[in-house]
C-alpha cells in the first residue's frame, strides 16, 4: 500500500477479506443453530441449507478475486477467522471447507441416507 492510496491489489485483498468477514457471520449462525438444536432437525434444516449456499457464492466470489492476483500479492492475502485470528486465504478455504463437510454431515444425520 502506498503511503496516499491503496493500489488495486490492495483493495482486492479487503474484498477477500470482506467476504471472509461474511462468511464467518454464516459461520456462526450455523454453529448457534446446531448447538441449539442438537445437530440438524426440523426448525433449523432450511436455515443450515441456505446458510451454506450463501457461504458458497461468497467462496465462489473470493476464488475469483484471489485467483486475480498475481503470485507475490497471494502471499499478502490474510483474511479473519471465526474468532478474529488471521490466516492466509489457502488455509482459510480448507477451514471453510472442513465446516462445511461437517454442516454437510449434520444434514446427512438428519434426512438419512436419502440426501
Amino acid at each position: 500500500m502506498g503511503l496516499f492510496w491503496k493500489t488495486e491489489s490492495d483493495c482486492i485483498i479487503e474484498e477477500i477479506q470482506d467476504a471472509a468477514a461474511q462468511i464467518n457471520m454464516y459461520l456462526r449462525k450455523i454453529e448457534q443453530s446446531l448447538i441449539a438444536n442438537d445437530g440438524a432437525n426440523n426448525g433449523n434444516i432450511e436455515n443450515l441449507a441456505r446458510w451454506a449456499q450463501v457461504i458458497g457464492s461468497h467462496m465462489t466470489k473470493a476464488n475469483a478475486l484471489f485467483e486475480g492476483l498475481s503470485d507475490s500479492n497471494k502471499r499478502k492475502a490474510d483474511v479473519p477467522w471465526v474468532d478474529g485470528r488471521y490466516f492466509h486465504y489457502s488455509l482459510y478455504v480448507m477451514s471453510v471447507i472442513s465446516a462445511l463437510n461437517k454442516v454437510e454431515y449434520a444434514i446427512k444425520r438428519y434426512y438419512g441416507s436419502d440426501f
